[in-house]
C-alpha cells in the first residue's frame, strides 16, 4: 500500500531545510503516510557519503548493527527528527520483499505544526 494523507505538505522548515507540516488538524493514531522503501547495503552508504546517507533508516530496526539502510520513496525521509516526536513509524513487510514504512500521529497535531519523528529504531510500544 502507498498512501499520503491530504492533511500534510512538504515545505521549508525553520528547524532544518525541508519538513513535513500539518495543513489540517490531525488526530492521534491517524495515518500520515505509508512509503515504499529501497534497501541499500549499509556498507555501500558508509563508503560513499551522499545525500542518501543523511536520510536513511536502519533496517531491520531494533538491532545493534543492522545490515541494511532504507531510503523512503515518499516523504518519510523528509520528516525532521526530534527527541520528542509527534509522530512515529513502523515497518511493514509485504509479499515479494516489498517493504514500507508507515508514519502515524503519536498525538493530536494542529494545522501549521511541523511533524517530527525519530530516526532511531522503531519502538514497538508506541503502536498497537
Amino acid at each position: 500500500m502507498v498512501f499520503v494523507s491530504s492533511k500534510i505538505r512538504v515545505k521549508p522548515s525553520p528547524i532544518h531545510g525541508w519538513g513535513v507540516f500539518a495543513i489540517e488538524d490531525i488526530k492521534a493514531e491517524e495515518w500520515l503516510e505509508e512509503d515504499p522503501m529501497i534497501e541499500v547495503k549499509k556498507r555501500w552508504l558508509e563508503k560513499d557519503i551522499t545525500v542518501f546517507s543523511r536520510y536513511r533508516f536502519n533496517y531491520p530496526s531494533g538491532v545493534a548493527n543492522p545490515e541494511y539502510q532504507m531510503i523512503c520513496l515518499g516523504w518519510g525521509s523528509i520528516y525532521n527528527a526530534s527527541t520528542t516526536p509527534n509522530a512515529y513509524w513502523y515497518s511493514i513487510d509485504y509479499e515479494n520483499d516489498f517493504k514500507t514504512f508507515r508514519f502515524v500521529a503519536l498525538r493530536d497535531i494542529k494545522a501549521g505544526e511541523e511533524i517530527f519523528t525519530s530516526y532511531a529504531p522503531e519502538d514497538p510500544n508506541l503502536h498497537k
